[in-house]
């Protein structure tokens, strides 16, 4: 008996694993961010089918590298998909993650700035230290959690990804021949 119970607490204590839980967005707590622009309200891309939702403390430098997994996540998942990025970064002072972001990362995408950690107060049913991000559904219940620099856990958004249809938006630039008749 105690062993399976040993079994279960394992089962469900692993990150990526998750049962019940939704996440508050708190978006109307949050300042978006793109380059040197300030936005008051922005297309975040909350309606599509999947968010993935990261938190990055930017008063820790370790931390702020983190924004390189995002932007690889991006490229590989793809902006014109079904999944919306957003990526809460909050801390008692910016000024070094904007630095870095400015001179190094250089994340084109928007970011949000939760100065007062609205995000990490609503939703601490679902943080966790080892956990920076999570797959979310249209209802933002949690898929998948975990932390975004470890590669299985990359790796299984990623296939999450694969498992949806794709968006093409464009013709490709080369011409599509038709098949010879078989008359």
């Amino acid at each position: 008996m105690r062993q399976a119970l040993i079994t279960l607490f394992i089962l469900f204590a692993q990150p990526g694993i998750c049962q019940d839980i939704k996440i508050n967005l708190v978006l109307d707590s949050v300042q978006v961010v793109t380059g040197d622009e300030i936005y008051n309200k922005f297309d975040l891309g909350v309606s599509n089918k999947f968010r993935v939702v990261t938190l990055i403390n930017g008063d820790c430098t370790k931390c702020i590298m983190t924004l390189q997994a995002v932007n690889a996540l991006i490229d590989t998942v793809g902006v014109h998909n079904f999944y919306s990025f957003l990526v809460y970064v909050h801390g008692d002072d910016l000024d070094l993650f904007d630095y870095y972001n400015e001179t190094g990362i250089k994340f084109k995408y928007p970011l949000l700035y939760d100065r007062t950690n609205s995000f990490g107060r609503n939703n601490t049913s679902a943080i966790r230290k080892d956990i920076n991000t999570f797959l979310l559904n249209s209802e933002n219940e949690v898929i998948l959690s975990g932390n975004i620099n470890n590669e299985d856990f990359f790796n299984k958004i990623i296939a999450h990804s694969k498992n949806q249809p794709q968006i093409i938006d464009s013709y490709p630039e080369y011409p599509i021949k038709s098949l010879p008749d078989s008359n």
